[in-house]
């Protein structure tokens, strides 16, 4: 009978840490925290990244990686789905996953209020964005992303609460 009890146990922890919910949107790999870092450092081994996203109200700061980077992808990073530069203004498309994984570092995109600051960190550049809005679009495969005249950036995850809905932020640099 003593040596079911100790299984059992083992049991009853992993199942705990299995379903304990994560707050991913603050967890950074230890990968990701040194290229930060260095990018900050503005050392040149960091080729490879592209920005820093910082959303402070949602204790968000993630990595972003060149659109060629083998790390710009959804399952790895907030990853880089657009980036126009034309004349004075650019545009910044970015989306990541939401829910409790590992890699959902849009997890709380819907807590986001209008007003809320939105920072990134493009070549020892800060760029400081204001969260305007929210749409709600069907999950199609595509996003249609409106064009504005002026620096705008837009954040892309899908709704945690309708499976077949896209949710789309923009924010206005100011």
């Amino acid at each position: 009978m003593e040596k079911l009890k100790w299984p059992l146990f083992f049991l009853i922890i992993l199942a705990i840490i299995l379903f304990l919910p994560q707050n991913s949107n603050t967890y950074t790999t230890t990968t990701q925290k040194k290229e930060m870092d260095r990018y900050f450092q503005k050392e040149e081994e960091n080729s490879d990244l592209f920005a820093i996203l910082e959303i402070p109200s949602i204790n968000v700061k993630q990595p972003i990686y060149q659109k060629e980077s083998e790390n710009n992808q959804v399952d790895k990073n907030v990853t880089l789905i657009d980036y126009k530069r034309e004349e004075a203004n650019f545009s910044i498309v970015l989306a990541a996953h939401s829910g409790n994984g590992i890699h959902s570092y849009f997890t709380n995109l819907n807590q986001l209020q209008t007003g809320d600051i939105i920072k990134l960190y493009i070549h020892n550049q800060t760029f400081e964005f204001l969260y305007l809005k929210k749409e709600e679009v069907k999950k199609t495969g595509t996003v249609e992303i409106k064009d504005y005249n002026f620096t705008y950036l837009v954040l892309i995850t899908c709704s945690e609460s309708k499976k077949d809905i896209q949710e789309i932020y923009y924010a206005k640099l100011i």
